[in-house]
């Protein structure tokens, strides 16, 4: 049996950030740019909160007149679910799953060194299936 892998492994390491007084409108554009779904929010090298493009979907739904030039600091949920580097991969996305969280960011000793998100864990999760099941994906599939 195969020893757990540590979140490390499976993380996006040193992920995007943006500050929390930056517009809505530049948040949808770095992650438009960049291709992904979230990103941390600092304050003055700290981290304030995690936001998401369901977040900015929202604020932009709610206040479309105004939403591109809101500070995102005020759209991001605050107190995002955070993890050591070394934490066991199953403990992590076991509470991401009874939690219905969408990511968790990863610390090293307090500083913000990656984030994991569902997308990770459904690479991880082909990867894992893929080398337990010797059938390509497509063939013969149950209906």
């Amino acid at each position: 049996m195969q020893k757990m892998p540590r979140i490390v492994a499976v993380m996006t390491a040193f992920p995007y950030s943006i500050e929390q007084e930056d517009s809505v409108q530049k948040a949808r554009d770095m992650m438009t740019s960049l291709s992904i779904r979230h990103l941390p929010v600092m304050q003055d090298g700290e981290l304030h909160g995690i936001v998401s493009d369901v977040d900015l979907r929202m604020a932009e739904t709610l206040r479309p007149e105004a939403a591109a030039e809101m500070p995102v600091g005020l759209v991001c949920r605050r107190d995002p679910y955070c993890v050591d580097i070394d934490a066991p991969l199953d403990q992590v996305v076991t509470a991401m799953a009874q939690r219905q969280l969408d990511s968790a960011v990863v610390r090293k000793g307090g500083n913000l060194a990656g984030i994991l998100t569902t997308t990770d864990v459904c690479r991880l999760l082909a990867k894992v299936l893929g080398q337990h099941y010797c059938q390509p994906a497509g063939e013969d599939d149950v209906a």
